[in-house]
């Protein structure tokens, strides 16, 4: 977006932030102007102004809800280090798996992969990417695709039909709870020990749930792990 373009979506931001306020309407859950403004400033380099309305929309009583503290964990993210962005992203997609909006958790995913890429995490960035622009095309979110789209690792390539290869599952296909945080997991770039390790079962047993999980899904590798195993998993056991 051109930078008189950011100008005038900041002053329609703030004006509708004006008009909340002067009718009494002014709540993050109703109209979360500031979320918006916020973003825009991010973009113009106004990092401090940003950072003010962050903090406001926190201290809203609305900050209890999953929808709108996910969204305001995501943009205080952008103005921290990378170790404490990992934190802050890992709990946002936490939020928004919890509250639904699947085009915001896309948002929150797609940051969280950027994060880890910043830090040297390709296999886990490869991983929450992948997750973010197959969510995004769930939603039919266009826009979030084609912003996604450049940032999918190698092996994630567009096939002739310009889409990463997806899984076919039974719709009635039912993983258990240990399936679903092994395959999460594995989605998410760990290797089988690193999963023992983290779960407390053997790298056996790590085994024999994700060869049970490719059966049920009618998948052969990590790659084809459906998104939607990460919205039934929190985000600190995922990543």
């Amino acid at each position: 977006m051109a930078t008189h373009q950011l100008h005038a979506a900041l002053g329609d931001f703030l004006e509708a932030g004006r008009l909340a306020r002067s009718w009494g309407v002014d709540r993050p859950a109703i109209l979360p102007w500031r979320t918006d403004a916020a973003d825009v400033l991010f973009r113009l380099g106004e990092t401090q102004r940003a950072k003010v309305l962050v903090e406001q929309q926190f201290a809203d009583p609305d900050a209890r809800r999953p929808w709108v503290r996910g969204i305001s964990l995501r943009l205080r993210a952008v103005t921290s280090d990378p170790r404490q962005q990992l934190a802050l992203l890992n709990q946002s997609v936490d939020e928004l798996s919890r509250s639904g909006d699947r085009v915001e958790l896309t948002r929150s995913l797609a940051a969280l992969g950027r994060s880890l890429r910043a830090i040297a995490e390709p296999a886990r960035a490869d991983a929450v990417i992948r997750r973010a622009w197959n969510l995004a095309r769930e939603c039919g979110a266009q826009s979030l695709c084609e912003e996604i789209r450049p940032e999918l690792g190698p092996e994630d390539r567009m096939s002739r039909s310009g889409a990463p290869e997806e899984y076919r599952s039974d719709p009635d296909t039912k993983l258990s709870d240990s399936e679903r945080r092994v395959a999460t997991l594995a989605a998410s770039g760990y290797t089988n020990r690193e999963i023992s390790l983290k779960l407390h079962i053997t790298v056996s047993t790590v085994e024999q749930h994700l060869t049970r999980v490719y059966r049920k899904l009618n998948i052969t590798r990590r790659q084809d792990l459906p998104v939607d195993l990460h919205l039934a998993v929190s985000a600190a056991e995922a990543v």
